[in-house]
């Protein structure tokens, strides 16, 4: 039957303005699996859902030992009356991030674990816990839009810029961008907070929302990678050197900087020392000025590409190479070089970290994006 299966309407087959995507239409089946965390942000688009008369069940992820979301999540089905199931994700999640992340600073990098967390669990597992209930569509909290193209589905800014996760799902492939829902794309967080109030359950407005990983729980991530990796203060006095080789100082372990850091460096000759290379193999630390930190070459692989001709082509991609702070202006020039995007950038690129993401928009869709693996200036 047709509404037991995804819906494969027109976009514009959809003319009653749920909070699903707008190719969602009153035939589809309206049974949905929505991640729940206990915070405000799933709370809402539960609430949304369930109010534009779809057929809800929560899912928590337990995520680490000290994860207690699942308290907040029963507190969530009580008040919400909707079912709430939990899945233990814990071995998997130590396995693919925890050490995803660890093994990016013992090599040097900057990691992103969001931006793995995301296509590789968190949305992986709430499409499988889905499949095997026999549930057509998913839900999560993420502040994201998705659009379709002819059959392709992309992900697409939201409306509100402070919230935009875009930057951390490009990782999402099209047999989960086709069955998911994200409400909280189309608001900001001002009015999923008056709305929730509006709705009587100002109990969730009053929480208190993380702004680091997850897993750090607001703590360092220095600390947390003395904490995991075994003999890490064994790498501390190594060399900082300049761009000529020459000894100029020294550190206390390379895992513990990142491209472009400043803090913790005294000046040399007069000169603020900025991070601007980082050795695992030799335990050094390369420092040079800001201006050593501008670069318009990068090369970016594991990527994930929602439309490839429309990103070599096109010549109107932009691209971000973090969620908050300085990103370049302009149009790029994107070619294919040796199984790696070389991307040539129309301004200065500052501070580029190995290991961070990199992602290309048209507009404010998301057209693709990869991991940063090096980068350079043009006549080098």
């Amino acid at each position: 039957m047709k509404n037991s299966t995804i819906c494969e309407n027109s976009p514009e087959d959809n003319k009653e303005g749920c909070p699903g995507p707008s190719f969602l239409c009153s035939t589809c089946s309206k049974k949905i699996l929505a991640a729940v965390s206990g915070g405000i942000d799933s709370a809402a688009t539960t609430l949304l859902l369930k109010n534009a008369g779809f057929e809800v069940t929560g899912i928590n992820f337990i995520l680490t030992d000290e994860d207690h979301s699942l308290d907040t999540a029963t507190l969530l089905s009580n008040q919400l009356g909707i079912q709430v199931i939990s899945a233990d994700l814990r071995d998997v999640f130590r396995k693919k991030i925890i050490s995803y992340f660890t093994d990016g600073y013992m090599s040097g990098e900057t990691p992103a674990p969001c931006s793995v967390c995301n296509p590789q669990i968190k949305w992986r597992y709430l499409k499988e816990y889905a499949d095997s209930l026999g549930i057509p569509y998913l839900a999560t909290g993420h502040y994201i839009g998705i659009s379709r193209s002819g059959k392709k589905y992309f992900v697409r800014k939201a409306r509100d810029p402070l919230k935009d996760q875009s930057y951390y799902l490009w990782g999402l492939g099209q047999e989960i961008l086709s069955r998911a829902v994200t409400p909280l794309g189309k608001l900001t967080k001002t009015e999923v907070r008056e709305f929730m109030s509006a709705q009587g359950y100002e109990v969730f407005t009053h929480k208190k929302e993380s702004m680091s990983v997850c897993f750090l729980r607001d703590g360092s991530y220095t600390d947390f990678l003395k904490q995991n990796i075994p003999d890490i203060e064994l790498l501390n006095r190594g060399r900082v050197i300049n761009d000529y080789g020459e000894t100029i100082g020294s550190h206390s372990g390379f895992p513990f900087y990142t491209t472009g850091q400043k803090r913790g460096f005294k000046l040399f000759k007069g000169e603020d020392l900025y991070v601007t290379g980082i050795d695992a193999v030799n335990n050094t630390i390369t420092c040079g000025g800001k201006k050593d930190l501008f670069f318009d070459i990068l090369y970016v692989g594991d990527t994930v590409i929602t439309d490839k001709e429309l990103l070599l082509q096109s010549g109107k991609i932009t691209v971000k190479i973090r969620g908050i702070g300085i990103n370049p202006g302009g149009y790029c020039e994107i070619t294919e070089v040796d199984g790696f995007l070389r991307i040539i950038t129309a301004e200065p690129v500052y501070a580029p970290a190995k290991g961070q993401p990199a992602v290309f928009y048209m507009d404010d869709i998301v057209v693709g994006g990869g991991i940063l693996k090096s980068y350079n200036k043009t006549g080098i």
